[in-house]
Order: structure tokens, then C-alpha cells, then sequence
């Protein structure tokens, strides 16, 4: 997530990554998905929590930027 601040892409994260409040919440390319490992079993249980779930939901703070996720794609899920 911090990776997307210093980007200048705002985000909110009030629980800091500790899975608490899914703000975090962004969908990944179809591409994308293989440059990430999969999610763990919280995080799936915290994205079922969500109004609109998409294929590709990931909670930006489960995920550990490395150099190999050049690339990569997202959008920032908006919630209704």
C-alpha cells in the first residue's frame, strides 16, 4: 500500500494492515494475478465481508511489493 501513497494514489487504510477494515480492497488484471502469491486464508475471510467481491479482489496490505510485481496492474475497488 505504501507503494501506491508514494505514487501519489491515495488510499485509506485506517486498521494500518491488520486486516481489520478492507480499504485496501483493489481488483488486479487478469495478468497481474500470476505476479502475486495468493491470498491467505484472512484476507479471503475479510474480502467475503465485502458488498461487491470481485475475481481478482486483494486487500493491498496482504500483498508484499517485490521488484518481480513490475508491472503490475489494479484498479481501486469502489465500494456502493
Amino acid at each position: 500500500m505504501e507503494i501506491l501513497r508514494d505514487h501519489g494514489i491515495g488510499m485509506d487504510n485506517t486498521c494500518g494492515g491488520a486486516l481489520a477494515c478492507a480499504e485496501c480492497h483493489i481488483v488486479l488484471s487478469e495478468q497481474s494475478v500470476a505476479l502475486i502469491p495468493p491470498p491467505r486464508e484472512d484476507e479471503l475471510e475479510k474480502l467475503d465481508e465485502l458488498p461487491m467481491l470481485y475475481e481478482n479482489s486483494r486487500l493491498c496490505c496482504q500483498i508484499i511489493w517485490t521488484d518481480e510485481m513490475s508491472g503490475l496492474q489494479l484498479k481501486i475497488a469502489q465500494e456502493t
